[in-house]
């Protein structure tokens, strides 16, 4: 039986905010629908969860694919 890790519930917007901007960037179109999951995540999860994902994928550690 494989584990699964739980995420905390705004975690996934985070990861569909990042996904979104790039996929935009590369098709040359606009970022503006992407900050839907920016406000998701932003408001679901506490700021300090946030800042530490946030340093995480400057440092190149955050735990998944960004």
């Amino acid at each position: 039986m494989q584990r699964t890790r739980l995420q905390p519930p705004g975690a996934v917007h985070l990861y569909y905010y990042h996904r979104c901007i790039k996929t935009m960037n590369r098709r040359g179109k606009s970022t503006q629908p992407c900050e839907y999951y920016f406000r998701v995540y932003h408001s679901l999860c506490p700021i300090s969860w946030v800042q530490r994902w946030k340093e995480q994928i400057k440092d190149g550690t955050f735990a998944g694919k960004i």
